[in-house]
């Protein structure tokens, strides 16, 4: 988890310097997407023997376009609303991330479940798929054979790969829309509300 945590917190301390020097907001959103894309694409490419090197390297990679990007929905509004909207419009702005953030969550878990059931039911039909979903990821290799435990593993890993698909999509999306904020460069009092003054 650090390989993620420690450069998402670095490039949101980074862009925010960053962007006080460029002044253009959408160009900041499209980096941080096109990267969260490509990192999630190599997250997809994942199976059972990957090694640990890629697995923290693509998290170092979706780690620092998550933390580059994470702010600029916030600024891109904070910078078009009046100053005595500028606590709804952030308000605003963070309720839509929580609710989305929600709702691909609960899309993922959804994926990840369906995949794993229906492999399950297919290649261990003599095991309830319920059973392996109630014993989780950590005790499976007690509760099953060894036979058993590398099917259920490589059913894990059909359903890693649903949740993937989905951060893909999260990701494209977010590149997308990044390209119809406003491309027009931030003079400094706009700079100075997108970066909570520290222009």
């Amino acid at each position: 988890m650090l390989a993620f945590i420690i450069p998402l917190t670095i490039a949101a301390i980074v862009q925010g310097f960053a962007l006080s020097k460029i002044r253009i907001v959408p160009l900041f959103w499209i980096i941080g997407g096109a990267l969260g894309t490509i990192g999630c694409g190599l997250f997809y490419t994942f199976d059972t023997e990957t090694s640990t090197g890629k697995w923290i390297g693509y998290q170092i990679i979706v780690g620092f376009s998550t933390g580059w990007s994470f702010q600029t929905a916030i600024s891109n509004a904070q910078v078009h609303a009046s100053p005595e909207d500028m606590s709804q419009a952030t308000a605003i702005v963070n309720y839509f991330m929580t609710v989305g953030g929600a709702f691909f969550l609960a899309a993922a878990q959804c994926a990840f479940n369906n995949q794993l059931i229906q492999t399950i039911a297919v290649k261990l039909p003599e095991i309830n798929p319920a059973v392996v979903t109630a014993t989780g990821a950590t005790q499976i290799r007690e509760a099953f054979t060894g036979s058993q435990v590398s099917v259920i593993v490589d059913a894990y890993m059909v359903g890693l790969k649903a949740v993937f698909a989905i951060t893909i999509a999260a990701f494209g999306i977010a590149t997308v829309i990044g390209f119809f904020g406003s491309w027009k460069k931030l003079h400094s009092d706009e700079l100075k509300k997108a970066t909570g003054g520290a222009a």
